[in-house]
């Protein structure tokens, strides 16, 4: 995951590596077109209308069958996300006729729905009053994080200030409320104070910490509140990232505008998939909306569902006006380790798996370390760049997934055995490190 921690960021590598991938037959041509023409009709008839309608009846059904709240005892946890199939189209040829035929028939069916239905004034005006209906219930699981922190002045005197920004209810439990918030919004300070939806406000205290991502989960006990207003309550639920495509329509909830409860309207512009981090990699949606992710910006999709949060760690002069959102379905056994007090195990490496292509040339398999990152585990252990790590305490490392999945099974301060294969002028040498993880 990206190094937020000043000097020992760098920008990413830019080697690049051929991928392969293996995926399932594709569907035969014409019953794939017919899926597409259906696709398009659908959209065209019923478009945003009835989708959000549909989020509607769902937002009201699940408000009055409620959710069952965790047993004090039992640790939080959050469903993992696969990924989706992939559609990529077989690079076996097709007849040139039957193709044409099947593109035709598509183009006359999405043409024929078209002609037969208009969108109107009402049409508009009932789908946007659905999104503030949406954004409204969004917002009732946003807080106010108030920070007091000592500041000195220009003669040395120690001054308090305030900083606020916004968090989401992501847990519940009888002893607690957890919740989701910047990290710079609540380091360094003296005191923290929740003020929630309702206007009730509750001392809170930093559950768990994650460095890397400028993220924290906050602990507000329940016996602090109004036991009427805790059972009003609800969490954000965690939505599947995997699923979202480029033009969807989302909306912005926390402080997208720099001020707490402020919404915002917009669509995923561009989908990054396999994006370096320290740690592994991740997929990063950015938006043509504005957002600030140093005081908390959060992502939802027309299910009322969070997809992702604001950063600013793939900021450049080419997306200046446009927002970064991280993954939520990446992040979810790392989010589900700081909401049980846990800490995540740091390693320090940014790397990229080594295709088949890249074997074939006489690289060995594993991951490809683009940068130790200065001052982290791994570079003080003294794996460097340019290092490929085949294996992790004796398991096999050959995908980045693999190494994710590993690490996320590791605790920090563990001590773990890394074996690299390291470029000499005539071979690739095996070397063996042992590293000692931290927390992030």
């Amino acid at each position: 995951m990206p190094d937020t921690n000043g000097t020992n960021r760098k920008p990413p590598d830019k080697r690049n590596f051929m991928r392969e991938k293996i995926v399932k037959p594709p569907l035969p041509r014409r019953r794939l077109a017919a899926r597409l023409a259906v696709l398009l009709i659908l959209a065209a008839i019923c478009g945003a209308v009835a989708g959000v309608s549909f989020v509607l009846a769902k937002g009201a059904a699940s408000r009055l069958t409620g959710q069952e709240t965790p047993d004090e005892t039992t640790p939080i946890s959050f469903t993992r996300d696969e990924l989706e199939p992939s559609t990529e189209e077989s690079t076996e040829p097709a007849g040139t006729e039957s193709v044409l035929q099947d593109e035709k028939w598509v183009e006359e069916q999405v043409a024929k729905a078209i002609a037969e239905h208009s969108f109107s004034a009402e049409d508009m005006a009932s789908m946007y009053g659905a999104l503030r209906d949406l954004a409204r219930r969004a917002d009732e699981k946003i807080v106010t994080v108030h920070s007091e922190k000592q500041r000195m002045d220009w003669f040395g005197n120690a001054v308090e200030n305030t900083d606020q920004a916004a968090g989401i209810i992501i847990a519940k439990t009888p002893r607690e409320i957890l919740i989701f918030t910047s990290l710079a919004s609540v380091s360094d300070n003296e005191a923290i104070e929740v003020v929630f939806n309702s206007g009730d406000s509750a001392p809170g205290i930093i559950r768990q910490t994650d460095q890397i991502m400028g993220v924290a989960v906050i602990s507000v006990e329940t016996s602090a509140l109004p036991a009427e207003k805790v059972n009003d309550l609800e969490p954000v639920e965690l939505g599947n990232s995997y699923s979202v495509k480029q033009s969807d329509l989302v909306l912005a909830v926390g402080s997208p505008a720099g001020i707490v409860h402020s919404t915002n309207y917009g669509n995923i512009s561009y989908v990054a998939k396999n994006v370096q981090t320290t740690d592994g990699n991740t997929r990063v949606f950015y938006t043509d909306m504005a957002g600030n992710a140093s005081v908390g910006t959060f992502i939802i999709d027309l299910e009322g569902k969070m997809i992702g949060w604001g950063t600013d760690d793939f900021k450049n002069e080419n997306s200046q006006d446009m927002t970064a959102i991280y993954s939520i379905s990446d992040y979810k056994p790392q989010l589900e380790r700081l909401t049980n007090g846990r800490s995540i195990a740091y390693f320090g490496v940014r790397g990229q798996e080594v295709s088949a292509a890249m074997i074939g040339q006489g690289m060995p398999a594993g991951i490809y370390v683009a940068d130790a990152v200065a001052g982290g585990p791994a570079y003080e252990a003294g794996i460097q760049n340019g290092d490929i790590i085949t294996a992790i305490d004796g398991s096999a490392v050959r995908t980045s997934k693999e190494l994710q999945t590993q690490l996320e099974n590791l605790e920090s301060g563990q001590e773990i055995t890394v074996k690299v294969r390291r470029q000499s002028r005539e071979e690739y040498k095996e070397l063996e490190y042992h590293v000692n993880l931290r927390a992030r």
